[in-house]
This record gives C-alpha cells, sequence and structure tokens, in this order.
C-alpha cells in the first residue's frame, strides 16, 4: 500500500513538471502578443489582422489595449470584440508591411544602381575606330584610355 502511494506522489509530481514546462512557452506567446498590439496602437488608422487559436480571424482597428486583453472594432460587423491575449496566435498590422516593403524596394533600387554602374564603367575605358574585319586582314583598332 505504501508502495502504490510513493508511486501515485512521484506521478503526480511528474505531471505537474510537465505543465509548468508549457506554460513557459505560452507566456512569451502572450508578452510577444501584448507588445506587437502596444505597438500597432490605438485608433481607427492603426489597422490589425488577428489570427485566434479557433483558427478565425478578426480584421479592424485596436479600440481598447488592456492589461489581459485589447479590443478590436470589426471592419465587417462593425462591433468591438474583446479578445484575451492568451487566444491569439499571431497579430499583423500596417507597421510589419511597411518595414519589410522598404528595404527590398531599396534593396532592389541599390541593385540597379551597381548593374548601371558596372556597365557604364566596363566601357569608359574602351575606343574603337571600327569594327574588326573578318580574319587575316587588318582592320581597325581598338584602344583603352
Amino acid at each position: 500500500m505504501r508502495k502504490i502511494a510513493l508511486l501515485l506522489i512521484a506521478l503526480m509530481s511528474f505531471q505537474s513538471v510537465g505543465v509548468a514546462g508549457t506554460r513557459a512557452p505560452i507566456e512569451r506567446q502572450v508578452a510577444r502578443t501584448k507588445a506587437r498590439v502596444e505597438k500597432i496602437g490605438v485608433g481607427e488608422k492603426h489597422r490589425i489582422n488577428v489570427l485566434l487559436r479557433d483558427d478565425s480571424w478578426v480584421k479592424g482597428y485596436v479600440a481598447a489595449i488592456d492589461d489581459d486583453s485589447f479590443a478590436v472594432m470589426e471592419k465587417k460587423a462593425r462591433t468591438i470584440r474583446t479578445i484575451a491575449y492568451s487566444d491569439v496566435v499571431s497579430v499583423s498590422g500596417p507597421a510589419s508591411k511597411k518595414q519589410i516593403a522598404l528595404p527590398s524596394v531599396a534593396g532592389i533600387v541599390m541593385i540597379g544602381v551597381v548593374v548601371a554602374a558596372v556597365y557604364v564603367a566596363s566601357f569608359r575605358g574602351f575606343s574603337c575606330d571600327s569594327l574588326p574585319s573578318p580574319v587575316g586582314r587588318p582592320g581597325g583598332t581598338c584602344t583603352t584610355r
């Protein structure tokens, strides 16, 4: 009887360790979600798309931010929906699109500038009087400056 009691106590302690281990990632996710919502801000100009744990989307703008939840004014229904940070899988807003779009546009422009500079530099140092004639005959001359 005593062995069974010790076995049950051991199993229960291992189970509680497993539950405590899963709380840390959820708390990190909640903290990231809260930081992201606060970064997006409150107001009609602060659009947000929220993916919930039940695979539904909430789209609108952030109406209010609290410690445990935030409120979104939904676009289509024109109703305010309060969402707990723990129910959120991901959050996206206009700030994330700008952060991705601007570096990619700048990168494309920089690549174009580099290609144009290499193209101009490769032909700048050469000068040809005329095209060379077929093999075996004297032709035009090309020199470097």
